[in-house]
């Protein structure tokens, strides 16, 4: 009985997990170190930052170029920025912004290991978790984004940390308590604000609440006690943007944009598409420019899918092709190569070689295990399922691009896994049944 006290105590439970995370955590810092260069004069991730840097020294959500408002980008991580920026500038902690920024990578590549591993423990099982958990903190291409203030690695954090909180009591039969749903729901509104994938997610927990066996009426008030907080987070945005903008802008005005690059007739399912999108509006206000190729856009786009639906349809393949073309993008938005010359360039053509090995051995695995999402009574499952469906929105629906598949790639990670330990079962079971 001793024996078996000392083998469950919580530290061997705990250790391993910590030793994952920390394996995470100490590959990026170098990574970091070595790869992050200088970001561009116009890009995204610049804007990320020098947002961050407004939102720190009391400029608010405001134009870098004229200190206009703006509700161009999402709040959620350029908000984030701001927040790690004014407290590095209050304190002794160091103030370069492009260090804090790859900082906020390192702690948020850390946390989803964690959290991969909470998750997959309640879906599938502990020794599972545990190989998942070691294969997010050595994915390559998850690596490589720490080296960029982009805000993919913040936005898995959001999406896995919702799922963290639901995922352990979808089996009970009332479903989950309401200070649950509503912290869920807090997650989830965060998440919207980095980025507004998961917006049907409150409609598919209705649906996974009917799967479980809850019933009509409890099925609808956990969804609506899931939305709740989302709606109060958006909202309250949505007011600052008709108060900054005197528009309606529920959560940014990039979303026309996004919709335009592969939804007229030149689209070709990638990004090549984005010139006809922005080349057509120079004004002198940049907030009026900003607010009407937002509507434009928008227009453009919806009234072209009405228009050619079966157009639409021939695009989705072009559009996961794209989107799944290689696995090492976010290699090409470090300069890994700048510093060393040759030599760099040999680790480069290595380093792309492994990421896409990587990529496309254990995208084929993860595809074999999906249809195991889909059981019956296992409403856990169906909740991960739900939440890929709800991030493929981006790759299928908007338009074909390597980056947009990175959020799924510890869920690919996690179906992976599930098939090479399904296998390992079989075969173990196999020699068992010979040796009898």
């Amino acid at each position: 009985m001793a024996r078996r006290a000392t083998r469950d105590r919580p530290g061997r439970r705990i250790f391993p997990v910590a030793g994952i995370v920390l394996v995470g955590a100490l590959l990026r810092g170098p990574w970091v170190a070595w790869a992050a260069a200088p970001l561009p004069f116009i890009s995204d991730p610049t804007s990320y930052v020098r947002l961050g840097d407004r939102l720190a020294t009391g400029r608010g959500y405001t134009s870098w170029v004229g200190g206009e408002p703006t509700a161009f980008f999402p709040p959620g991580y350029p908000g984030l920025l701001g927040a790690v920026f004014w407290l590095t500038d209050h304190t002794p902690l160091p103030d370069d912004r492009r260090d804090a920024a790859d900082l906020v990578n390192i702690a948020a590549g850390a946390a989803a290991i964690w959290l991969i591993i909470l998750v997959v423990s309640c879906v599938f099982s502990r020794r599972e978790a545990l190989m998942a958990g070691a294969l997010v903190a050595v994915f390559p291409n998850l690596v490589f984004y720490s080296a960029t203030p982009h805000h993919e690695s913040v936005f898995i954090v959001s999406v896995l940390a919702v799922l963290a909180v639901l995922v352990p009591v979808l089996r009970t039969q009332t479903g989950p308590a309401p200070s649950r749903l509503l912290a869920a729901g807090a997650l989830l509104g965060v998440s919207m604000l980095v980025r507004p994938l998961l917006a049907p997610l409150p409609l598919l927990f209705a649906i996974v609440g009917l799967a479980a066996g809850w019933g009509w009426r409890r099925s609808v008030v956990s969804a609506a006690l899931l939305a709740l907080p989302v709606v109060a987070l958006v909202g309250a945005w949505t007011v600052r943007n008709a108060v900054a903008m005197d528009a309606f802008v529920p959560i940014s005005t990039n979303s026309g944009d996004t919709l335009c690059i592969d939804h007229h007739r030149g689209s070709t399912g990638d990004f090549r598409g984005a010139g006809t999108c922005i080349d057509d509006f120079v004004r002198r206000d940049p907030r009026e420019e900003e607010l009407e190729r937002n509507r434009v856009n928008t227009r453009r786009a919806v009234r072209f899918v009405i228009r050619h639906p079966l157009r639409e349809l021939r695009q989705l393949p072009t559009r996961l092709g794209a989107s799944v073309d290689h696995g090492h993008d976010g290699l090409d938005l470090t300069k890994a190569d700048s510093r060393s010359g040759q030599r760099s360039r040999g680790a480069r053509r290595l380093l792309r070689t492994v990421a896409d090995v990587v990529f496309f051995v254990t995208l084929g695995l993860a595809a074999l295990a999906l249809p195991t999402l889909l059981r019956r009574g296992e409403p856990e499952r169906l909740l991960v399922l739900a939440t890929i469906g709800c991030l493929l929105l981006a790759p299928l629906g908007l338009y074909g691009y390597t980056r947009f598949w990175v959020p799924l790639l510890p869920f690919q990670a996690m179906l992976a896994v599930h098939t090479v330990n399904t296998a390992l079962e079989w075969l173990r079971q196999g020699r068992l049944a010979g040796a009898g």
